[in-house]
């Protein structure tokens, strides 16, 4: 259970480094280790309109190797 907070954890950062990067600087979030799954999810929650829920192939690659290359 561990191991999948983290890396949930470690695809919102990248997510956010991409997307939402005023969110990283507010908080003082520098790393994926710097923020918990439910700060995140109170992230997403109150921005959830302005997030874009579409992915094509190029972002899911990305996000999937970011795991890979840690």
């Amino acid at each position: 259970m561990v191991d999948l907070q983290k890396y949930l954890e470690r695809a919102c950062y990248t997510y956010a480094c991409d997307h939402m990067p005023d969110v990283l600087e507010e908080r003082c979030w520098d790393c994926a280790e710097a923020a918990q799954l439910s700060d995140w999810m109170e992230e997403f929650l109150s921005r959830h309109s302005n997030i874009d829920t579409e992915a094509n192939d190029e972002e899911l690659k990305k996000l999937f190797q970011s795991r890979l290359s840690r």
